[in-house]
């Protein structure tokens, strides 16, 4: 895919439609065979809900996992072609995004494909999807930055419409799961950056967040739970590892290769924050994946959220290296976030393999 990615990028084309369908497909192919046939943990709890009918999961889990559900069913209730859509999908989504993003190299993509963001399509279906939508939403918002309130009146309303087109996928996203409303607060924020107290309130927020941890997680859900009898049976299973049944200190290595890239983003801020176009909201993303790694240890679910960030940190990451490398600085940093972002996900393949027999 990168190969192929390669050659369009270097004539200035697109990735082929063909092209992210085959890919696609492939990806959807690969879930089916990595999969345990005794279908335990999620998978397992995917397929039981899916393969009765009459099961209406839009209360329990959500109301975008009941419509996938409902349009999959009347084709097959095989719990291989559930896998199969749900993993094509998630990856089809996600090359829209690549295809579309104005900042995006296939270097970028091929480390997205390297890390885990593919893998966990394989077992967490409904977020899957959401964080397609979501890469989508935040693909328009970063496409539409630039367009400023002086411009033609004709290229404000197209900003618009973008605008409103970006709040429709993240609405998609927050349909099928839960875990997306917590990003929203920083989706929000980059509609109004221009504004420096906003800038300024969303980075404290993102380190007060850190700092408070738990209680600030555990106050949101239940804030959340208020709204709707729904919503708080979404959020109930995260309530349920707040006081660290679900923790798991070991997860905070998986934010390795995001460390890296934020003390890089750091230290060169000052230097590259006014040639690099959205700088301080890529790092801010960046900032955002390394601190729910890190809250991680106290309760895995924080390391969903980071999830929805992957795709526009290793955009920042690989552009990060290429300005550095023009002025003549040493990018060995970017070689070793590619090595320890795929052997990450070697290490949990064969973990799912070795302990499971397959995801």
């Amino acid at each position: 895919m990168y190969r192929i990615a390669l050659s369009k990028y270097k004539v200035g084309a697109r990735l082929s439609w063909p092209s992210i369908m085959l890919f696609s497909l492939a990806f959807g192919y690969y879930a089916i065979l990595v999969g345990n046939p005794e279908l335990g943990s999620d998978r397992g709890n995917y397929a039981m809900r899916y393969v009765d009918p009459s099961w209406d999961v839009s209360q329990t889990e959500s109301y975008g996992l009941n419509w996938a559900y409902e349009v999959l069913r009347p084709i097959s209730l095989n719990p291989d072609f559930l896998f199969f859509s749900f993993e094509g999908c998630y990856i089809f989504l996600t090359l829209v995004a690549y295809r579309y993003y104005r900042n995006m190299h296939p270097k970028s993509l091929l480390i997205l494909l390297c890390s885990l963001y593919p893998i966990f399509g394989f077992y967490g279906l409904k977020q899957a999807i959401s964080q397609a939508l979501g890469a989508i939403a935040f693909m328009i918002q970063f496409n539409n930055s630039d367009i400023k309130s002086d411009i033609p009146i004709k290229h404000r309303r197209k900003s618009l419409c973008l605008g409103f087109l970006s709040i429709t996928f993240y609405v998609g996203a927050m349909l099928f799961h839960e875990a997306a409303y917590l990003p929203f607060v920083i989706f929000v924020a980059f509609f109004f950056w221009q504004i420096r107290l906003v800038r300024v309130l969303t980075f404290v927020g993102v380190f007060v967040g850190l700092i408070l941890g738990i209680f600030t997680f555990n106050f949101f859900l239940n804030s959340v739970g208020q709204f709707s009898e729904v919503l708080s049976k979404q959020t109930e299973h995260y309530i349920d590892g707040i006081n660290g049944f679900s923790a798991g200190v070991l997860t905070i290595f998986k934010g390795l290769p995001f460390y890296i890239i934020n003390y890089v983003g750091i230290k060169y801020r000052k230097y590259y924050s006014n040639v690099m176009r959205d700088y301080d909201k890529y790092l801010l993303c960046t900032i955002f994946v390394s601190a729910m790694v890190l809250l991680s240890a106290i309760n895995y679910w924080f390391f969903r959220f980071s999830l929805y960030f992957y795709f526009p940190t290793f955009i920042f990451a690989y552009n990060l290296r290429q300005e550095m490398l023009m002025r003549g600085y040493g990018v060995r940093w970017y070689g070793w976030v590619f090595t320890i972002t795929l052997l990450l996900s070697i290490k949990e393949m064969i973990q799912f393999y070795f302990l499971y027999n397959g995801v």
